[in-house]
């Protein structure tokens, strides 16, 4: 466990500063956004601010002695709104009155001074302003002739206005003196360019944000990957080693295995001398015979041991089933005389291509295992069965069930439920399986029916 805690610490640490790494570009990023919007934000309120100080003045610069011309003021006001971006401006006085008012915005709504009111499509701007006097010949808004001191008071002669008269004959006739308190100016202005603006941000941000993203991201790929080919550099370097470990291993068992068959062969050629001496009594006789069985048994399990260690190449043929399985049923009989046990084989004429050889001795060792587990008045059934993927085999009994615990360790080497077993059979056939590119399957439950399958046969049509 130590190596591979090892191996994913770096991994871990890569991870972690890419996506520190992310975190603090974006924040940047959005840090850069913000003051954009900010800035083009800033740039339409000085407009509007600027906007407002020309209309001041300009208001100022056409007022005579406190008063003022409708017709002046409207022309300011249309010329003012002639300009890009501004949508309407209004003049009202401190009663709410509208003094004048120009552009194509109708019902702008009555704000009060000092307001900044932004709106998906506008902005609204206000601000006060005084338009009065305090005595004669002050600024260009100078006292009227009327006693009111704001330009607000009774004038001579007939006439009506806002507080004062006029007469016909006065120079200053149509003209309207200023209401009395700050007035309140308002400026609508069009979002239009703001509005780019922040989608062109946003925009830089988002890609931005992808390019950021797919750098961090593909260098931390890079540099992961580059660490798991070295990990699987590593063990395939490992596993090549314990291969060839294994191979020198199985040329010293075999060769330790040929060599202790040929000393066997003499003992249990000592031992058959002895059973068959004439002049030997039953003891020595029995003796002989345990020694004949066990050199045979050993043999047995010696041969299993060099079919096992020998590498298998298999040579691929057309192979009939139904043929086959006809051939090997009387095998299959002899290995169940005197149980009980029922062989029954299906081929299902199917033709699949094969190691004849290899598979013989496959079917062999899962029917043996089959009639083992029966033991006594049970059925071993051979069949072939056509699937998405080929053909498969199915060797299937009604014997006692495997283990759960069991059923991952079946192909591991001297591993047997059964006493008279070597311990190889079902490595043997898992080995073959592979050899040939099939799968090797079992299905099986204590008490229950177990069946063992080798799927993936490649059909001949």
């Amino acid at each position: 466990m130590e190596p591979k805690s090892n191996t994913r610490n770096p991994v871990i640490l890569v991870v972690l500063a890419a996506a520190v790494l992310a975190a603090a570009s974006i924040v940047l990023l959005l840090r850069q956004y913000r003051i954009e919007v900010d800035n083009a934000q800033v740039q339409l309120l000085a407009k509007g601010h600027t906007t407002l100080d020309a209309l001041t003045a300009g208001i100022r610069a056409q007022s005579r002695r406190g008063m003022y011309r409708s017709e002046r003021l409207t022309a300011i006001f249309d010329e003012l709104a002639q300009t890009p971006g501004i949508l309407a401006l209004q003049l009202r006085s401190s009663s709410g009155a509208l003094v004048a008012a120009g552009g194509e915005l109708v019902n702008v709504p009555d704000l009060p001074p000092g307001t900044e009111l932004w709106r998906p499509d506008t902005l609204i701007m206000t601000a006060s302003a005084e338009f009065t006097h305090d005595g004669p010949g002050m600024g260009p808004l100078g006292r009227g002739r009327g006693e009111g001191g704001l330009g607000l008071g009774p004038r001579r002669g007939g006439g009506r206005g806002f507080g004062g008269g006029y007469r016909a004959d006065d120079p200053d006739a149509g003209d309207t003196p200023w209401e009395e308190g700050p007035h309140v100016l308002t400026v609508v202005l069009h979002t239009g360019e703001v509005r780019l603006a922040i989608r062109n941000a946003r925009l830089r941000l988002a890609g931005g944000a992808i390019v950021v993203l797919l750098a961090i991201g593909s260098g931390a790929w890079a540099f992961v990957s580059q660490l798991h080919q070295r990990r699987l550099m590593t063990g395939l370097l490992l596993a090549e080693e314990r291969v060839a470990q294994s191979e020198r291993l199985a040329r010293l068992g075999a060769g330790l295995a040929h060599e202790t068959k040929n000393p066997l062969g003499v003992v249990r050629g000592l031992a058959q001398s002895i059973l068959e001496a004439p002049e030997a009594n039953r003891d020595i006789r029995s003796m002989a015979q345990q020694i004949v069985d066990e050199s045979d048994r050993t043999v047995g399990q010696i041969n299993s041991f060099l079919g096992f260690a020998r590498p298998l190449e298999p040579e691929l043929r057309p192979v009939d089933l139904s043929r086959l399985l006809d051939q090997m049923k009387p095998l299959f009989e002899a290995e169940a005389r005197g149980g009980g046990v029922e062989i029954v084989c299906d081929g299902n004429q199917s033709t699949v291509r094969a190691d004849e050889l290899m598979l013989r001795r496959a079917l062999l060792n899962l029917v043996i295992n089959g009639i083992r587990a029966v033991k006594r008045q049970g059925t071993v059934a051979v069949r072939a069965d056509r699937a998405h993927d080929g053909v498969r085999i199915v060797v299937e009994d009604n014997g006692c069930g495997i283990a759960p615990e069991d059923l991952t360790r079946l192909t591991d080497p001297y591993f047997g439920r059964f006493e008279e077993g070597s311990g190889l059979g079902l490595s043997i056939v898992d080995q073959i399986a592979r050899a040939h590119g099939w799968r090797l399957r079992f299905r099986s439950e204590p008490g229950s029916p177990t069946q063992v399958s080798l799927e993936g046969l490649s059909e001949v049509r």
